[in-house]
C-alpha cells in the first residue's frame, strides 16, 4: 500500500467510501481530502491501491479543475479544490469551492473521466 493507506482517517462503508487526508503538493492551504469509493473493508484495499495509482494524475489536473470551476461562476477569485472523489471505474471528481469574494461558499463539481478529460458535473 502506498501514500493513501497511511493517510486514511475514516471508513464510512455504510456511505460507500473511505476518507484520507494528504498534504497539498505546494503546501498552500489545508490538507486535501481524498474520498475513495469502497463498499466494505475487503473492497477498500483494492480501491485504495487503485486510488494510489490515480492520485498523481489527479493532483496534476487540480489547477485545470480550479480554472474550469472559476470560469463556471465567472469569479474574480480563483476556486480551490476542497476534495477529490476517486471512483473504481477510473472516473474522479473535484469539489471546488470559493473561499473569498463574490462566490464565497459556492461549490462547483468538476468531473474527470477515465481518459483524463475534465467537465463540469
Amino acid at each position: 500500500m502506498g501514500k493513501l493507506a497511511n493517510s486514511i482517517i475514516g471508513e464510512y462503508f455504510s456511505d460507500g467510501y473511505v476518507e484520507a487526508l494528504i498534504e497539498r503538493e505546494n503546501a498552500v492551504g489545508p490538507s486535501l481530502r481524498v474520498c475513495i469509493r469502497a463498499q466494505d473493508r475487503a473492497d477498500s484495499l483494492a480501491a485504495i491501491s487503485h486510488a494510489d495509482t490515480c492520485v498523481p494524475k489527479l493532483l496534476a489536473d487540480m489547477a485545470a479543475a480550479e480554472v474550469l470551476a472559476t470560469k463556471a461562476v465567472a469569479s474574480a477569485i480563483p476556486a480551490t479544490v476542497l476534495d477529490i472523489w476517486v471512483e473504481k471505474d477510473g472516473w474522479a471528481s473535484y469539489t471546488c469551492g470559493f473561499l473569498d469574494g463574490e462566490a464565497e461558499g459556492t461549490l462547483v463539481v468538476v468531473q474527470r473521466n477515465k481518459d483524463g478529460e475534465l467537465a463540469l458535473a
